[in-house]
């Protein structure tokens, strides 16, 4: 949209309404022709000419000051349409009205995205922040580590996990958005995806000293194995960090996985929220060990894989995750008594 001249804008008010003018000159002529064809007095005529064309050049000069307004009010809405819709010019016909509707249902989806695009870099911010200042925690740990006399093997290898665990983190998190297009479903052992998140927290386990109970169990499930994983790795995590003595168990029964720990519990005010983005709690603010994603990141990935997890706990006793495979159950069973039928 440009800022025009008022020469420009006339020219652009006399294009708009040839149509009128053309035919107002047509109806003059062909009323003049029929008087003179009928041979009628031709000054009463050119006066009735005159009287049409003055009051025709009078309601084109308002037309057209309108026209120049109108334009001009436009104008300064679009430069302005980026704070506000309210400098609009007022609306008068059925057409104006409904675009002006139109714009402003446009307008406020287009508020709507920028909001939650402001909020999504906000929590972005937020998290990075906070991740950045968690990381530089293992980092100074393993510094102090290898500049000590004695080196101790199993604390740096330590502390390197938990680097690798937190980049890992930040990984899952930017892939987020397009998890879907990252996803094979299969059929797996779900079993054989424990073992594999165990394996990798097996050096977690030997530095706490907590105790194991996972005996081998057989379920076949559908899902995404490398996701799963991720999914198992992040509330193992969750379990080692807030359990002080005693263990965790690890079991399936009935198409579902069931995590159970023996730590400090998760408070009833903050239970129906950990599984949403940033949520820290008592126990992440009271021991500074929590971004607020992990557990996150298992309902997002559980949702997309069609799976559903829940959390049970008691403050001083544990806490229990269950992922729930048992839907699918129900799917093929009913599919396979189909086939039967």
């Amino acid at each position: 949209m440009k800022n025009l001249s008022i020469s420009r804008l006339i020219l652009k008010w006399l294009y708009e309404r040839k149509t009128v003018i053309i035919v107002f000159i047509l109806f003059g002529i062909i009323v003049t022709g029929t008087l003179l064809l009928n041979h009628n007095q031709i000054e009463p005529l050119l006066y009735g000419i005159c009287i049409c064309a003055f009051i025709g050049i009078c309601i084109g000069i308002r037309d057209c000051t309108l026209y120049i307004l109108h334009y001009n009010k436009l104008y300064n809405a679009y430069i302005n349409a980026k704070n506000t819709l309210d400098l609009l010019p007022e609306e008068k016909r059925l057409f104006e009205i409904s675009y002006q509707a139109l714009l402003r249902l446009i307008n406020d989806d287009r508020l709507s995205v920028i909001s939650e695009a402001n909020k999504s870099k906000a929590e972005m911010t937020d998290y990075y922040t906070l991740w950045a200042h968690q990381i530089k925690t293992p980092i100074a740990a393993a510094q102090l580590l290898l500049s000590s006399e004695r080196l101790n093997k199993y604390a740096i290898e330590g502390e390197l996990f938990k680097i690798e665990q937190y980049t890992e983190m930040v990984l899952h998190y930017l892939r987020l958005e397009s998890i879907s297009n990252d996803m094979v479903l299969k059929k797996y052992n779900l079993y054989d995806i424990v073992c594999q998140a165990l394996k990798k927290y097996s050096v977690s386990f030997a530095g706490s000293g907590l105790s194991l109970n996972f005996e081998k169990f057989d379920c076949t499930v559908i899902t995404d194995e490398k996701w799963m994983v991720v999914v198992v790795e992040q509330i193992l995590s969750n379990c080692i960090k807030y359990t002080k003595s005693g263990g965790i168990t690890i079991k399936s029964e009935n198409g579902k996985l069931i995590i159970s720990d023996t730590g400090i519990g998760i408070s009833p005010e903050d239970l129906p929220r950990i599984f949403d983005r940033g949520f820290t709690g008592y126990n992440g603010r009271m021991y500074k060990k929590s971004t607020g994603i992990g557990l996150f990141l298992c309902r997002r990935i559980t949702q997309q894989l069609g799976h559903t997890i829940s959390v049970t706990s008691q403050l001083g006793k544990g806490t229990e995750f269950v992922i729930d495979f048992s839907a699918q159950f129900e799917y093929y069973k009913n599919e396979s008594l189909k086939e039967e039928m």
